[in-house]
């Protein structure tokens, strides 16, 4: 799985000019990184979960705005 996210954030340097590509620094994800990820695409994959953070959204959305109901 972790290949395909390098290869879906992978940045095309040919596609701007050369004097910017020379900048471009490619960072690596270490192990804490990778372990999100992965608590993350296990946590997406539960719809129970989902479902009721759906329903508080809703209902939060009327006091607060959406940035505090992400936080």
């Amino acid at each position: 799985m972790l290949e395909n996210v390098v290869q879906w954030y992978s940045f095309r340097t040919h596609l701007i000019p050369e004097d910017l590509a020379a900048k471009f620094i490619q960072f690596s994800d270490d192990d804490e990184t990778k372990e999100f990820l992965e608590n993350s695409k296990e946590k997406s994959d539960q719809l129970l979960t989902q479902l009721f953070h759906s329903v508080v959204k809703c209902i939060l959305y009327w006091a607060m705005s959406k940035t505090s109901i992400n936080g």
